[in-house]
C-alpha cells in the first residue's frame, strides 16, 4: 500500500480535466470515482492499522473531512459533466472549482498521512468555546473549595498564582471565541454579551491580581474565584440563549432562498445603477454566511456525535469555499455556473439545518420557540400586519421541522397525553397557514387569524410543559435576555477588549490559512497542565459541581465510554457511509471495473463487520 504515489496518481487523472475537455467527460469521472474508492480503501486500512490512538485524533478528524469534501465535489462535477453534455457547452469556472478543490483536500490527505508515517504530527487541542470553558470550571474548582489550615501555607500560595496564570489564558481565549459569536449575534443580545465578557475578564483580572498579592489569603482568593466561576456560567447561559434565538433567525432566512432574493436584488440594483443598495444587500448576506458558520462552530462544540461533528465540518468547509465563488459568480452573467454553485450550496444548507436540529436539545428550543412567538404575536397583534403572521409561521415550521427530525427522540409512544399535543400542533399549523392563504379570498378578518395563532401558541405551552427533560427552565414572567442577571451591566468601550489583546477568534474549517496563534491565546493553552495539586504533581480533574447549563440548553447528553470499540465503530460508520456514497456515482463501469470494485467493498465490508 503506497498512499503518496496512490495520490500522485490520482492527481495526475484529475488534471485533464483542466486540459482536455473532450476526453475528460463522465466516463472520466467513472474512472476517477474508481480510483478514490481504491484509495479510501487504502485510507480506511492505513488509519485502522496505523493511524490509532488519541494521539493522531485530530489528524484522522482532517482525513476523514478530506474524504467527505471530495465525495461532495465529485457529485457535483457529475453535474457540470451532465449539463455540459446536455446543453454542449464548456463549464471552465464550474469545472476549476471543483476540481481546485479535490486537489486541495488530496494535498491535505497527503501531508496528513506523511505527518503520522514521520511519527511527526503535531497533537493540536481541539479549542473552542466548550474547551475553554470547561476548562476554567475545572481549573477554578479547587480554588472555591474551603481548605482549612493548608499545611505548607507558600506551596499553596505560589500554587493559586501559577492557576491564575493559567485561568487567565485560558480566559482570553475564551473571550475571544465568544467575541467572535457576537460580532454576529442578534442586535438585542450583542449588548448583553458583551457586558458578560467584560464582567468575566474583569472578575478574572481581580482573581489574578488577589492572587499576585502579597498579603494574600484563601478566603480572598476562594471569594474571587467564586465570582468569576458564577460570571462564567452565566456567561454560558447567555450565549445559550442568544445562540437559540440565533438559530432560529438563520433556519427562518435561509427559508426565503436568500441566494435568489440577492441575485434579484443585483438585478434590480444594476437596472437602476444603484451602488449603494447593491452594498448593503451584499453585507446581508455576508453577514448571512458568518452567522452561519458561527452556528456551525458552536454546534461542533456542543455536539458529542462524531459523525455528526464530521457532516457539519464538511457543511461548513463547502460554505466556506463558496464564500469566494458564489457572489462573483452572481455579479457576472455565468448562467450555468452560477445556478450549479447555488443548488450546491442550498444543499449543504438544508444538511446542515437538519444535523443542527439532531443536536438543538427540543425542550430548549421549545421554550426559545414559545419565547420568540408570543413576542412577534404581541407586536403583530398592534400593528395589524399580516406579513408579520407570515415571519411567524415560517418560525414555528421551523419548530415543526425540528419535532419531525427528532420525534424518535422525544419517546411519545405510550403518552396519550403528549401524542395528543403533537397532533394539535400539526393541525393548528395547517389551519393557520390555511387562514394567511385564504386571508384575502375569504376575507377573514386579522382578528381571527390572530386568534388561531394564540391558540396554536397556547397548544405549543402544554406540549412544552409535558416534555418533562429536566432541563433548566426561566421562571413564569421572566424572558430570556433578562434571566441570566438581574442586575443592569455597565458595557465599556468598544476597545475595552482590544487594550488587553484580546481580538475576536477567526474560525477556519479547511480550505482558507490557519493563523498563527498568540502566545497568549490557543498556543499557551495547548501547553497547560489542567489539573494540578499544590505539589505541582498531576491529578484527577475535579468534577463540575452543577449541571451545566450548556448540556440542558443545547445539547443532548451523550454519554462517552472512551473505549476502543466505540472509536471503531464511528471510524467504519464514517468510512461505510462514504464508500456508499462515492459507490452509488460509479453508473457506467465496465463488467472487469465493476467486479473489481464490488470485491474492494466486500473486504471492507468484511473488515468491518469483524
Amino acid at each position: 500500500m503506497d498512499l503518496p504515489n496512490c495520490i500522485a496518481s490520482l492527481q495526475k487523472l484529475l488534471y485533464k480535466g483542466f486540459q482536455n475537455t473532450i476526453e475528460s467527460d463522465l466516463n472520466w469521472l467513472n474512472e476517477v470515482s474508481g480510483e478514490f474508492v481504491r484509495l479510501f480503501a487504502d485510507l480506511h486500512k492505513f488509519m485502522v492499522f496505523d493511524c490509532s490512538g488519541e494521539k493522531n485524533s485530530i489528524v484522522m478528524e482532517e482525513i476523514f473531512l478530506c474524504i467527505r469534501q471530495i465525495t461532495v465535489c465529485i457529485r457535483n462535477l457529475e453535474k457540470v459533466l451532465t449539463v455540459e453534455k446536455e446543453e454542449g457547452v464548456v463549464l471552465t469556472p464550474s469545472r476549476q472549482h471543483f476540481l481546485d478543490r479535490i486537489l486541495w483536500c488530496l494535498a491535505r490527505i497527503r501531508s496528513s498521512v506523511s505527518s503520522i508515517t514521520d511519527n511527526v504530527a503535531v497533537v493540536e487541542e481541539d479549542a473552542n468555546f466548550v474547551v475553554f470553558l470547561d476548562a476554567a470550571l475545572d481549573l477554578l474548582a479547587p480554588m472555591t473549595t474551603f481548605q482549612e489550615n493548608p499545611e505548607n501555607v507558600a506551596e499553596s500560595n505560589a500554587d493559586a498564582y501559577v492557576r491564575s496564570k493559567e485561568i487567565r489564558s485560558i480566559v482570553d481565549s475564551l473571550i475571544s471565541q465568544t467575541l467572535a459569536f457576537v460580532n454576529v449575534a442578534l442586535e438585542k443580545d450583542k449588548t448583553a454579551l458583551t457586558a458578560h465578557c467584560q464582567r468575566v475578564l474583569k472578575e478574572c483580572i481581580s482573581m489574578e491580581e488577589e492572587c499576585a498579592a502579597e498579603c494574600a489569603t484563601d478566603l480572598n482568593r476562594r471569594f474571587k474565584a467564586e465570582l468569576l466561576e458564577v460570571a462564567l456560567t452565566h456567561l454560558e447561559q447567555t450565549v445559550n440563549s442568544s445562540l437559540l434565538r440565533l438559530v432560529c433567525h438563520v433556519f427562518v432566512e435561509l427559508s426565503e432562498n436568500p441566494v435568489s432574493t440577492f441575485r434579484e436584488a443585483v438585478r434590480r440594483a444594476k437596472e437602476v445603477d444603484n451602488d449603494r443598495f447593491l452594498e448593503g444587500e451584499t453585507e446581508k448576506f455576508d453577514l448571512l454566511l458568518d452567522r452561519i458558520l458561527q452556528i456551525g462552530v458552536l454546534g461542533i462544540a456542543f455536539s458529542g456525535d462524531q459523525v455528526a461533528k464530521s457532516i457539519l465540518k464538511s457543511c461548513l468547509a463547502s460554505s466556506e469555499c463558496l464564500d469566494t465563488a458564489l457572489i462573483p459568480s452572481i455579479f457576472t452573467p455565468s448562467g450555468s455556473h452560477s445556478r450549479i454553485l447555488e443548488e450546491h450550496w442550498r444543499s449543504e444548507m438544508q444538511t446542515f439545518q437538519r444535523e443542527i436540529q439532531k443536536i438543538i436539545d427540543t425542550d430548549a428550543f421549545c421554550m426559545a420557540t414559545v419565547d420568540a412567538l408570543s413576542t412577534l404575536l404581541e407586536h403583530s397583534a398592534q400593528a395589524g400586519n399580516p406579513e408579520s403572521l407570515q415571519v411567524l409561521l415560517k418560525h414555528i415550521k421551523i419548530l415543526q421541522a425540528h419535532l419531525q427530525i427528532n420525534e424518535e427522540n422525544l419517546h411519545l409512544t405510550g403518552n396519550a397525553v403528549q401524542e395528543k399535543n403533537l397532533s394539535d400542533f400539526r393541525k393548528m399549523v395547517v389551519e393557520c397557514e390555511a387562514a394567511l392563504e385564504l386571508r384575502e379570498a375569504e376575507k377573514i378578518e386579522m382578528g381571527r387569524i390572530t386568534k388561531r395563532f394564540r391558540i396554536l401558541l397556547a397548544v405549543l405551552k402544554r406540549f412544552h410543559g409535558g416534555l418533562g427533560n429536566g432541563c433548566f427552565v426561566f421562571d413564569e414572567g421572566k424572558t430570556v435576555e433578562n434571566a441570566g442577571d438581574e442586575a443592569e451591566e455597565k458595557v465599556e468601550s468598544a476597545d475595552f477588549f482590544q487594550t488587553l489583546g484580546i481580538n475576536p477568534h477567526v474560525s477556519v474549517i479547511l480550505y482558507k490559512t490557519r493563523p498563527a496563534p498568540t502566545d497568549s491565546l490557543v498556543a499557551q493553552f495547548s501547553k497547560l497542565s489542567l489539573a494540578r495539586t499544590a505539589g505541582g504533581g498531576a491529578s484527577t480533574k475535579v468534577p463540575r459541581r452543577n449541571l451545566s447549563l450548556r448540556r440542558a440548553m443545547f445539547r443532548r447528553i451523550v454519554e462517552k465510554n472512551g473505549n476502543l470499540e466505540e472509536a471503531e465503530s464511528t471510524l467504519n460508520l464514517n468510512v461505510t457511509n462514504i464508500l456508499e456514497d462515492l459507490t452509488s456515482l460509479l453508473n457506467t463501469f465496465t463488467e472487469e471495473e465493476e467486479e473489481e470494485i464490488q470485491e474492494i467493498d466486500h473486504k471492507i465490508r468484511i473488515k468491518i463487520k469483524n
